[in-house]
């Protein structure tokens, strides 16, 4: 069985051994004759805003788009071409409708702000796509049913344009999806467009170079941002460099800075939070990664917002729609969308660190060897087939590709595998990978716990091991 979390932020299949197609933004863009999709499209997006649409996930209907894109196209078929690039991308997916029903089969989490009509468009851009879908859940209900504490749960989520707070009650062992809100203007894109703001004031004011003066300095500003964000996560300020004429300018840019930026949203989403938490028994906040990852807010919540508060990991909507496959999944043509489930714990991700005085694996490190490798918040699993990390993989093969910070990182910088019960990784590079801060030399064995540097200043990934669920699937 497939998940997929249809969140236009980034749209991300898994099964049951984790990630199995990293996420892909929302994003389209019109190049000549060819459609341009995610990843591909966002990386132009400031280069061709004219020529870019991504909220055709978040205002999904067909009413055809205005010019320059091709007469009759509509946000319907934007959304087409990218869930079917998609679909057509996930490794071992069933081809053919039957081979679905008598094999692996999919569900969609998607988020309880589309409409009845929007949802019933998925569903049919999900069949035109030849993708065997059995059920559709609310991301936010499938999220929260994991067992946690509270008469009331309020799932908070981040997409490119709106955020999303999904109001939930607790009753009879039940999540039951009470009422869903939004704050529109302030999703993603927003938020990235005020941090890209205050960021080029900075250089103007420090350097008098304008990043926004020219399509390709706002594009190169807007690559960095990801990244700058990262480490603005883990430290107080950064310095963020960016190339120009051959020459380097750089800021040293604050977290309170960006935080200020964005204090018009984040009040607005505290105030939200806030309203909701005060209307009713006892709630507990969860939070998605998407949410966690903007600098500021989530310190911001805990001041300001008196209720309990828990962070959800990664693919958090999709490990609760393969919990419950068996109420979500349809036996019929009909596929409900599913706004409640039963609250049941399930077990986590165990932490990268290794406890030493545990009595568990007695015969050494090899019962204890990494099940999956850690990027941006996304566990990739590591088998026998070669796990490639670098700038531009290889066509069709299985890896994680390397977008931000790329200096000194390959094109195919290295590859993670399994080969006779030992997680192996092999160096391909011209400017080194480091384990644990000390050069690979050819291959080095992996173990739970231990961290990958690829390139300089370095994109840092973790090994961590996943305990496996003995339950039925």
């Amino acid at each position: 069985m497939i998940a997929i979390e249809l969140i236009d932020v980034g749209i991300a299949a898994f099964d049951d051994s984790g990630l199995v197609l990293p996420p892909d933004p929302g994003y389209a863009l019109i190049e000549g004759e060819e459609l341009l999709t995610g990843h591909a499209a966002l990386g132009h997006g400031r280069l061709k805003p004219r020529r870019v649409h991504h909220r055709f996930w978040d205002e999904l209907d067909t009413t055809p788009l205005p010019r320059p894109f091709p007469r009759g196209l509509n946000r319907a078929d934007l959304a087409h071409a990218h869930l079917s690039r998609i679909w057509t991308t996930i490794p071992n997916r069933p081809t053919s409708a039957q081979e679905g029903r008598d094999g692996a089969r999919l569900i969609l989490a998607v988020p309880g702000c589309f409409s009845a009509d929007q949802l019933s468009l998925i569903l049919g851009i999900a069949k035109a796509c030849e993708m065997p879908v059995v059920g559709m859940v609310d991301s936010g209900v499938a999220a929260s049913a994991h067992g946690y504490p509270g008469p009331r749960l309020l799932h908070l989520d981040l997409l490119l344009h709106r955020v999303v707070l999904t109001e939930m009650s607790q009753q009879d062992g039940e999540v039951v999806r009470r009422r869903v809100e939004t704050i529109e203007e302030a999703g993603l894109v927003e938020l990235l467009d005020l941090w890209a703001k205050q960021i080029a004031d900075l250089f103007i004011h420090e350097t008098r170079f304008d990043p926004l003066h020219s399509a390709t300095t706002e594009q190169s500003l807007y690559d960095h941002l990801p990244e700058t964000l990262a480490r603005l996560r883990r430290a107080d300020s950064t310095l963020l460099l960016m190339e120009v004429g051959g020459k380097e300018k750089s800021v040293e840019l604050g977290h309170r800075q960006l935080v200020a930026a964005t204090d018009r949203i984040y009040q607005s989403i505290l105030q939200l939070v806030r309203s909701a938490a005060e209307a009713g028994p006892a709630a507990t906040l969860l939070l998605s990664h998407r949410i966690t990852q903007l600098p500021g807010l989530e310190q911001q919540l805990v001041d300001a917002v008196g209720t309990a508060m828990v962070t959800l990991s990664a693919g958090a909507a999709a490990a609760g729609a393969l919990e419950h496959r068996r109420l979500i999944a349809s036996e019929t043509e009909e596929i409900p969308f599913v706004t409640r489930l039963p609250a049941i714990a399930t077990i986590e991700a165990a932490s990268p660190a290794v406890d030493e005085d545990t009595e568990e694996s007695p015969s050494g490190p090899t019962e204890r060897r990494p099940t999956h490798v850690v990027h941006e918040g996304f566990a990739y699993p590591i088998t026998e087939q070669l796990l490639a990390l670098g700038t531009e993989l290889p066509e069709g093969s299985r890896g994680i590709e390397i977008l931000d910070m790329t200096e000194g990182v390959s094109p195919t910088h290295c590859s993670i595998f399994l080969s006779e019960g030992r997680v192996l990784v092999e160096d391909h590079s011209t400017d080194g990978t480091y384990l644990n801060d000390e050069m690979v030399e050819g291959t080095a064995t992996l173990e739970t716990g231990d961290r990958l540097r690829l390139g300089s200043p370095g994109v840092e990934l973790q090994l961590i091991a996943v305990e496996e669920n003995d339950g039925t699937p």
